[in-house]
């Protein structure tokens, strides 16, 4: 994820210089983005997991339970 562009969060009062930096807001707003985008990356691979012992009745059950796993990764970020 890419940083938001940082803002003057001080002013040098000497030299009038700006000092850049984020505020609790954009670092938050970005931390959530992160978190979002890892769980659903995680959710991603958890439906692209096929069962390993080829394709046989219990298949279903393993697709299933991979699509289960991943709608509870992304509702995670409902909580």
């Amino acid at each position: 994820m890419k940083l938001p562009e940082p803002v003057t969060v001080a002013i040098v009062f000497a030299t009038g210089e700006k000092i850049p930096g984020y505020t609790v807001e954009q670092m938050m707003a970005w931390g959530k983005a992160c978190a979002e985008s890892e769980r659903e990356a995680c959710a991603v691979i958890c439906e692209g997991m096929r069962h390993p012992w080829g394709h046989s009745a219990e298949t279903q059950d393993w697709v299933g339970a991979t699509e289960h796993c991943a709608a509870a990764i992304r509702a995670r970020g409902n909580t």
